[in-house]
């Protein structure tokens, strides 16, 4: 909240919230203890529950505003090895549906951006070149980012917009 408000009050107005942190483990269930589960879940999807939260009001001030938030094809397509991760990515997507539809007469959009592999630290941490050769670019999500922004994906409203 704080955040916000000292953007909106740098800035005067907040029109654009891109919620792009992410945390995964690679392990089966069992390797999944608490402590990852509630570091998944925090990052992955209180994290973004909480900034859509802080921006709201702010958003229904303008009258507008445009909420993307990064997710994952692993929450529409798991593998084994990402069970809280998954689930993490799944609930952005519930996050980002309601926050679409809430935001319906107030003129809010919002979008789950919804890519496989991407080339990070984060997928080579988990995944060497010989488990995944080849995984979309940074550059390439953010251009799919852009066009959720600027209106070319708003029939995907409250869903997901699938990256290749």
């Amino acid at each position: 909240r704080r955040a916000v408000g000292e953007l909106v009050r740098v800035l005067g107005r907040l029109d654009v919230l891109v919620n792009n942190a992410g945390f995964a483990a690679n392990c089966p269930i069992t390797g999944h203890d608490e402590q990852t589960i509630r570091t998944t879940l925090d990052i992955n999807t209180a994290a973004p529950a909480i900034a859509i939260a802080a921006a709201w009001n702010q958003f229904q001030v303008q009258g507008k505003g445009c909420i993307v938030n990064i997710s994952s094809m692993a929450a529409l397509d798991p593998f084994p090895g990402f069970f809280a991760y998954a689930a993490s990515k799944a609930a952005v997507n519930m996050l980002t549906k309601v926050a679409a539809s809430e935001g319906a007469s107030i003129g809010v959009r919002a979008f789950a951006v919804c890519p496989g592999a991407v080339e990070t630290p984060m997928l080579r941490g988990l995944f060497s070149t010989a488990q995944v050769p080849t995984a979309a670019t940074p550059e390439s999500v953010a251009a799919v980012v852009i066009d959720c922004i600027n209106g070319r994906h708003d029939g995907l409203n409250g869903g997901a917009v699938l990256v290749d």
